[in-house]
């Protein structure tokens, strides 16, 4: 099977470099507004790649080796905007410290992402932290809370 390219060529550069970079390096109190919006303007291509990827008949394409370069920077914005969402930092230099809990639910959307629906645990949608025991061992599996909800952009899921 041939990889075949969905992104525009430097993709994972312009993420890295034009979000990734200035999301780490924010210090301001409106990042939305100065660095998401700008960056979104300015990449319709990026983000209509990405929309692509998430369709179904995707999931038999091979993609090329810098488009999966190009998932993994968006993969790694996305775990910085959770970490307001995490338990308590301990690093006063956090971006816990700086960034809004809001920002990840704007980039959601901002991307064309949605949030999982349901309302039941399934192990493919939400990541594990922590086990209680239930009274019963063949209960089923209980969601008793989450941190953060999941993104998918299509089919794909880019943050559980």
């Amino acid at each position: 099977m041939r990889a075949e390219m969905v992104f525009p060529d430097g993709a994972w550069q312009e993420v890295r470099f034009g979000l990734f970079a200035p999301t780490l390096d924010y210090s301001g109190s409106a990042w939305g507004r100065d660095v998401l919006a700008p960056w979104v303007a300015a990449h319709p291509s990026i983000l209509a790649a990405l929309r692509q990827v998430g369709e179904p008949r995707m999931a038999a394409v091979a993609l090329a080796h810098e488009d999966l370069w190009t998932l993994y920077a968006v993969s790694r914005v996305l775990e910085l905007l959770i970490l307001p969402s995490q338990p308590p930092a301990t690093d006063p230099g956090d971006p816990t410290d700086w960034l809004a809990s809001s920002a990840y639910l704007r980039f959601v959307a901002a991307i064309g992402g949605t949030f999982p629906a349901g309302e039941g645990f399934h192990p493919f949608l939400h990541e594990i932290i922590e086990v209680e025991p239930a009274d019963d061992p063949q209960a089923s599996p209980v969601l008793a809370g989450q941190w953060w909800p999941g993104c998918l952009v299509g089919s794909l899921l880019l943050m559980r």
